[in-house]
């Protein structure tokens, strides 16, 4: 988990080096370079935090359809930016999901 997340470090800093020097690397390379390690993460606390508390399958899946499509994102010329938004998507589903869970434990 710790690997994942300094590697999306390093990932960055080849996304700038792509950005800031056209052609230096090519955008699939740059784009992987963020993505697979963001991917790895997702599914490391899909496994180390979420998948223990047996929640429901919706939000059992959330984190893993998260990382298929962070993946997939790999693909386009603006991945850095598209997996920024799947993550802000993954938080607000995770939360909306969460909630309606607890208010249906409550009713």
């Amino acid at each position: 988990m710790f690997a994942a997340a300094a590697a999306v470090g390093a990932g960055l800093g080849v996304e700038v080096d792509r950005v800031s020097r056209p052609g230096s690397v090519p955008w699939l390379t740059a784009g992987a370079a963020v993505t697979v390690p963001v991917a790895v993460f997702l599914c490391a606390v899909w496994v180390l935090h979420v998948r223990p508390h047996r929640l429901p399958a919706v939000r059992n899946a959330v984190y893993p359809g998260a990382a298929l499509l962070v993946l997939a994102s790999t693909f386009t010329a603006a991945a850095t930016l598209v997996t920024g938004l799947l993550l802000v998507a993954l938080v607000a589903t995770a939360e909306l999901l969460s909630r309606r869970d607890a208010a249906s434990t409550a009713s």
